[in-house]
């Protein structure tokens, strides 16, 4: 219906395999979306620790492509 409507989407569409190839990461990204979608009402993430008192040491790499 939408390349009906929408000669920019038709033009779009051109050349445009009618079937991708499903790839083991395809499976795990759309797995991961099932999961996040499953809910009626999104989940909640915490913004702040409530565990304060403790000390985090986080080791980075900020060389070349990890900068």
């Amino acid at each position: 219906m939408l390349e009906l409507d929408d000669t920019d989407t038709a033009l779009c569409a051109v050349d445009y395999p009618v079937e991708t190839r499903i790839t083991p990461e395809m499976l795990m990204h759309v797995e991961a979306l099932r999961s996040l979608f499953a809910a009626e009402t999104p989940h909640a993430v915490p913004i702040r620790p409530t565990d304060k008192g403790k000390i985090r040491y986080y080791i980075g790499d900020a060389s070349a492509e990890g900068f």
